[in-house]
């Protein structure tokens, strides 16, 4: 039977007896009546091999199912407004153009922004030949694409506090970081000189010649509705695609230094080169 707070119980103290209700005996008591509803059992939790060794220890929970606002959020944006081609190379100079020429060349200048690594720009046999940019640039990440004979030599910043000079019989990347002014070549014997210029990753090729690798695109749209709610690192779209229609290092023939052969043409990624006296 529940006890009513109108109950009433006698009290006895001594000869006298006194009434009191079960009201005012929760009253006097301080009562805290029970929680209502029901308690779930908890999870006992494990902790860490090694926890209590005095190194530091993780709690391990029971499994993740649901986090509060996961799923997916769809945004929509204004209607792209154009595409443009992001390539690997960077024609905004006229680079055979506008750099300053001295001494004796073999092979035109243009060789070395065309774009073709089959193709070199060479000094005159048994002499030498400086090609000076119009504006120097400044890079931490700048490579050459070199080839050169025995008694041949190339160098960076000729002349310069900073110059780099790399002496023949080498084929293969010159790395340079700085202020890039010059670079010269000395031919030794036949065939000396530099096939590509990269500078930051992008090729320097002349306006004009085709052919550039398309590594991305650029979206334009009219306004910047939504834009907020896009991250950095945030993949809208991979517009790339590659054509895997038949094998291309297959079908290349050439001579290739060992590590630069016609595979790493064709492989996907854009920090690879191929290096070779000649190929098609």
């Amino acid at each position: 039977m529940a006890l009513q707070d109108s109950d009433n119980f006698i009290v006895g103290r001594g000869d006298e007896s006194y009434k009191i209700t079960y009201q005012d005996l929760k009253d006097d008591l301080n009562y805290v009546p029970p929680p209502v509803g029901t308690i779930d059992t908890p999870t006992v939790l494990s902790p860490n091999d090694g926890a209590g060794g005095g190194a530091t220890s993780y709690i391990e929970s029971d499994t993740i199912t649901k986090v509060e606002g996961g799923g997916e959020n769809v945004y929509t944006t204004d209607t792209i407004a154009s595409v443009a081609d992001v390539t690997s190379w960077n024609q905004t100079v006229d680079w055979s153009a506008t750099g300053a020429i001295s001494g004796s060349q073999k092979n035109s200048i243009s060789n070395a922004f065309d774009g073709n690594s089959g193709t070199r720009w060479c000094s005159a046999q048994s002499s030498n030949c400086t090609y000076t940019f119009a504006t120097p640039i400044v890079s931490s990440d700048v490579q050459f694409n070199v080839f050169t004979n025995d008694g041949g030599r190339f160098y960076v910043n000729k002349g310069e506090p900073d110059q780099i000079e790399q002496r023949g019989p080498f084929t293969g990347i010159i790395s340079f970081s700085g202020t890039l002014i010059n670079f010269n070549t000395e031919e030794g014997s036949a065939g000396d000189g530099v096939e590509a210029v990269v500078v930051n990753g992008v090729t320097l090729v002349d306006p004009g010649v085709s052919g550039a690798p398309v590594v991305g695109n650029t979206l334009t749209f009219p306004t910047d509705n939504n834009f907020d709610k896009f991250e950095v690192g945030d993949v809208v779209q991979d517009p790339r695609g590659w054509n895997q229609s038949r094998e291309w290092s297959a079908t290349t023939t050439g001579s290739f230094l060992s590590g630069y052969e016609a595979p790493n043409g064709f492989d996907g990624d854009l920090s690879t080169l191929v290096v070779g006296d000649s190929y098609e």
